[in-house]
């Protein structure tokens, strides 16, 4: 049971570490997208 609990804990933090790094590059994806979309409207409204 020890081992099993040790293991379950070592589990989540595995978990949470990997979906976090897939949502913070994925938010980062976003906002570069964002960001280049603003950039093209700025450049067609100046134009």
């Amino acid at each position: 049971l020890e081992i099993a609990s040790r293991y379950k804990i070592l589990f989540d933090q595995y978990v949470a570490k990997s979906v976090g790094c897939e949502v913070s590059s994925a938010l980062r994806l976003y906002l570069e997208e964002r960001r280049s979309l603003k950039q093209m409207e700025h450049k067609f409204t100046c134009s």
